[in-house]
């Protein structure tokens, strides 16, 4: 009995915390950017994975100070974290090819700003 109550208990937090989390199947069309945050009042954490064809750069941004976090490759893993205030940007590397990624990430789709900008060269 005391299992059961234990996988209850477990089940109804998993259930919880990803009600506060967000979700985004997205395709960045070539020569843009993804941005995701730069609002946020506590730490973002990102996962996912490129599950287009051509490979994305992931950068941070905060005080209009731009770093390149990595290149995540087709079929790669997205992991990062990004301060209060400051924005994730997923650059689509290629000219021709459209990116496709997903992402989860622990804020609400309702009060975390996603938005396309153009791919900085």
């Amino acid at each position: 009995m005391r299992t059961l109550f234990i996988i209850i208990a477990q089940a109804a937090l998993a259930a919880s915390s990803s009600a506060l989390a967000g979700t985004s199947l997205t395709t960045i069309p070539k020569g843009q950017s993804f941005a995701l945050g730069g609002d946020q009042v506590s730490k973002l954490h990102v996962t996912g994975k490129n599950v287009g064809p051509v490979a994305v750069k992931i950068f941070s941004k905060q005080a209009g100070k731009r770093v390149e976090r990595g290149l995540v490759q087709p079929r790669g893993e997205i992991v990062a974290d990004f301060a209060v205030g400051e924005t994730a940007i997923i650059e689509n590397t290629s000219s021709i090819n459209n990116a496709r990624i997903y992402v989860q990430f622990n804020a609400s789709v309702n009060s975390l700003s996603m938005r396309y900008q153009p791919a900085r060269k």
